[in-house]
């Protein structure tokens, strides 16, 4: 879900792949979210939790739990090196909460701050390396509060771009440096994924209507220049292009020429799904689908 429409979507998974079984979608009123810079909470909580009861009671079956994919915009995640982090988890939010304050111009005491370890790069100052998710406590506290209203358990919440990957990490060879650039309405996204995890990722917001294609070269050019840096022995394998079908072509030629690579325009099959209800699944990807996908596809424990 986003600031103005609710999705679902239900897959099966077989030997032939991923099938989509059934979908909904609906839009929210305009006002129904409080305005911030990584989204903010719902103004009034009761309508919300009405509007949801609806959704829910028009899904076919009973749904116990479910994962929750939100925009990026809601959920950030930045790369950060440390010391060991201490066994008590209170110990562990209070590094966390004071390495990230010094990296973000946000309130730190009013975010919900996950991380996990990933590989670290060769001659980093700080022997881990870890990557950080944030989001505004309150509004992600009141989303799993609704959904746990109408019988709902939220196990994991993600954001788009970690949505996508998990489902690329399925086609792509784990060895492979796999790079992702993912348009939305109002930001974009440049990712990397290597060895079966996220290595780089960098956000940034965009009037749709002012698209400067001399910045976003830029700050492709900038991202091509991080993975040479540190990550010199390997060279991209593939690049992958999510866009509004209007913006291909010229998101295309950006990528092309600032990444080194042919870009490939995302479809259905690069996901494994063999049933799309009846479309074609070399037919343009529906960004909404292949991020639900995403979130189905991780495993919660």
């Amino acid at each position: 879900m986003d600031e103005s429409r609710l999705r679902y979507g239900c897959f099966e998974r077989s030997v032939d792949g991923w099938s989509f079984q059934a979908g909904r979608s609906e839009e929210l009123p305009a006002d129904i979210f409080a305005e911030g810079p990584l989204g903010g909470p719902l103004h009034e909580v009761r309508p919300f939790w009405e509007l949801l009861h609806s959704f829910i009671e028009t899904l076919p079956g009973p749904i116990n739990d479910a994962s929750l994919v939100v925009p990026d915009s809601w959920l950030r995640l930045a790369f950060m090196e440390s010391d060991e982090l201490p066994r008590w988890s209170s110990s562990q939010d209070e590094i966390l909460r004071f390495k990230l304050k010094r990296k973000v111009p946000y309130r730190v005491e009013e975010l919900r701050i996950s991380a996990t370890k990933v590989t670290p790069f060769p001659g980093q100052e700080e022997p881990t390396r870890l990557l950080v998710g944030f989001g505004v406590e309150q509004l992600l506290a009141q989303l799993e509060e609704a959904f746990a209203g109408v019988g709902v358990h939220i196990g994991q919440i993600t954001n788009s771009t970690l949505a996508l990957l998990s489902s690329l990490d399925e086609v792509v060879e784990a060895k492979e440096l796999t790079a992702l650039v993912m348009v939305e309405q109002d930001f974009y996204t440049i990712s990397y994924l290597a060895g079966g995890e996220p290595v780089l990722y960098r956000f940034k917001a965009v009037n749709k209507s002012l698209v400067d294609s001399g910045a976003v070269r830029r700050d492709l050019r900038l991202t091509t220049n991080f993975i040479h840096e540190h990550l010199s022995d390997m060279s991209v394998d593939r690049v992958f292009v999510a866009t509004p079908s209007e913006d291909d072509s010229r998101w295309l030629d950006w990528v092309g020429d600032e990444l080194e690579r042919t870009p490939e325009t995302l479809t259905y099959g690069h996901f494994g799904i063999d049933d799309m209800g009846g479309n074609d699944p070399a037919d343009g990807l529906d960004l909404a689908t292949a991020q639900l996908l995403g979130g189905a596809a991780v495993e919660v424990i």
